[in-house]
């Protein structure tokens, strides 16, 4: 396409530009185009090259003409277009459901023993995550430099490898078994990480041997037209799904949203939006404070009447029930 672009810039968006140059032979019978040739009426050929020969979906059409939009912002500010076409067009990802784990899921999948040492590393990394809200490429890179006591609490302090923001993190009493577990592991980072490919795959088996099978449904738009696709839990879940399951189980408990941001290192609440779901738990958990606070009404009502005798007896169910 006439342009040069960074090594690590062309292989994140390899697929895409793999994809445009068959568009290209398929459509014009050329393998290349130069950048100034590229106006918006092929990139809306483009779009329908995509979403009809190669059967992609809406959100993943919009996501290969996105990243060769980077391309071509690339030129623009090298001068060798005045202005990228893709402003021209409208295009817009649609929401989706995302993936992440209740509480109870959360529990079952801790509370699983495995038989295979690395379904169980994959599934403590993981949960990890969940309980930090760390990306793969951050536990990845993990280092015993990252993790400090202040006040005699444990924090990671790491700048997130993908916007460079600095992250403060408090390490959770589950977080910080999970580092006293793998403190055999002399490596160079905190934990043995597989690739991340390796990890989705383990991960979903591991998901499958804990039980986690709950019914998903994934609604797309191809064009105008709705599809609707069933799975089980496992079949789907990756990695991402651990930062997601940070947020969504902190709000879920309470947290403030600006605490929370300030473990993932979101910069305002637009860049964390697409992260917080409003699941059926925290819903539950919200509407049950009307049930839990007519629950203990009643319960002052009835200890205001208690007698002295009556009182003290019961202060002695309780501890020894304590």
């Amino acid at each position: 396409m006439g342009i040069s672009v960074a090594l690590a810039t062309y292989k994140r968006h390899e697929t895409s530009l793999k994809l445009f140059h068959e568009f290209l032979l398929y459509r014009y019978q050329v393998e290349d185009l130069a950048v100034s040739e590229i106006d918006v009426e092929i990139l809306q050929k483009y779009q329908h090259y995509l979403m009809t020969v190669r059967h992609n979906n809406n959100n993943t059409t919009v996501k290969y003409i996105r990243n060769l939009g980077k391309i071509l912002n690339l030129a623009v500010s090298r001068k060798l277009i005045t202005a990228s076409p893709i402003e021209e067009l409208k295009l817009k990802i649609e929401p989706v459901d995302k993936g992440f784990l209740t509480q109870e899921e959360l529990t079952k999948l801790a509370d699983k023993d495995f038989s295979i040492v690395r379904l169980e590393q994959v599934r403590d990394v993981f949960l990890f995550c969940c309980y930090t809200g760390l990306a793969y490429i951050d536990v990845y890179s993990l280092t015993t430099s990252d993790i400090a006591e202040e006040n005699g609490r444990l924090w990671i302090r790491k700048a997130r490898h993908k916007t460079s923001v600095m992250c403060h993190i408090p390490i959770l009493k589950p977080a910080k078994e999970i580092l006293d577990k793998y403190a055999w592991y002399k490596g160079s980072t905190v934990f043995p990480v597989p690739s991340n490919q390796k990890l989705n795959d383990f991960l979903k088996e591991a998901a499958k041997l804990a039980g986690l099978d709950r019914k998903i449904v994934q609604v797309y738009f191809r064009g105008n037209t709705r599809h609707e696709d069933t799975y089980e839990f496992w079949e789907q879940i990756s990695c991402h799904d651990a930062r997601r399951t940070f947020v969504c189980c902190s709000l879920a408990l309470g947290i403030p949203a600006s605490v929370v941001m300030s473990c993932t290192g979101h910069s305002d609440y637009e860049s964390m939006k697409p992260y917080i779901e409003v699941a059926d738990e925290t819903q539950k958990i919200q509407m049950d404070k009307w049930n839990s606070h007519q629950y203990k009404s009643g319960i002052m009502e009835k200890m205001e009447r208690m007698t002295s005798t009556q009182l003290k007896q019961l202060f002695e169910y309780v501890m020894r029930m304590a």
